[in-house]
């Protein structure tokens, strides 16, 4: 029997990406996301081995729905990647307060829900593989996408406390936290001046690159991914003593407002 995927987020960028990868390496694929009319780059697929429905990440009723559609059509589920997502970049005085909610209830709540509904499935199948991406935006916080910030903290935090729950079930939990990846995510933000610390990297990272970690984690099980590995480093002594980063602020900006005249 195939191994089955579920993937959210799939009208574009990494979901999109991971899809067809999936589909390539022989997988049956639940494709999802909730501009459903984007989704018609899958009409060329061979149709008993996808699923493709709309499913708005934030709906609890919309995700049992189509879990059991799942399960209907493909018996099982063996990986499941929470990949959809939005950023809003602005400072924290400018944000609309819809903007933030929506924000946290698409990155984070999303997250929980799909979690919670296939992790009891993958206890009573007695195997499985939850895999949430986050960000190194969760590891070491970036100004001016402060709230993208805290839902991909919040997402990494979840993620490492219910694999500690889920092991014991041989369910698998990884979380993969790449640097700015290009997608329609970041192109969306690439002409404010608040996120120009998301472009301050050496290189913007290319969907390839977060779907190597995706494949890596599935092998070796890992619990965190981080990408590229230099930026990890760097990210990771900025969350150990956070005030570094008013040393990395200014120098970091101009970095990245100069790397975004070159894109």
């Amino acid at each position: 029997m195939k191994n089955v995927v579920f993937i959210t987020g799939c009208a574009s960028g990494i979901g999109r990406n991971l899809s067809l990868s999936f589909y390539n390496k022989g997988y049956n694929v639940v494709i999802t996301d909730i501009n459903y009319e984007k989704l018609n780059w899958t009409n060329q697929l061979e149709k008993d081995r996808i699923l493709v429905e709309k499913l708005d990440v934030r709906d609890y009723e919309n995700w049992e729905d189509l879990i059991n559609k799942t399960l209907n059509k493909f018996s099982k589920i063996d990986i499941l990647i929470n990949n959809a997502g939005i950023m809003n970049s602005d400072y924290i005085w400018n944000m609309k307060v819809e903007d933030i909610q929506s924000e946290i209830d698409t990155n984070l709540k999303g997250v929980i829900i799909g979690s919670k509904i296939v992790s009891k499935i993958m206890i009573k199948q007695g195997f499985g593989h939850i895999i949430n991406i986050s960000s190194l935006a969760g590891i070491a916080p970036i100004p001016g996408i402060s709230i993208y910030t805290a839902t991909k903290f919040a997402v990494r935090g979840f993620s490492i406390a219910i694999a500690y729950e889920l092991r014991k079930f041989n369910v698998f939990v990884s979380v993969i936290c790449p640097d700015a990846v290009k997608t329609p995510l970041i192109e969306n933000v690439k002409d404010k001046l608040s996120s120009a610390i998301v472009f301050s990297g050496f290189k913007i990272l290319d969907v390839k690159d977060v779907e190597k970690a995706v494949f890596k984690a599935i092998k070796t099980k890992r619990l965190e991914i981080a990408i590229p590995f230099h930026r990890s480093i760097m990210a990771k002594i900025v969350n150990t003593f956070p005030s570094i980063g008013f040393l990395f602020e200014k120098p970091l900006t101009y970095l990245g407002l100069k790397r975004i005249k070159k894109i």
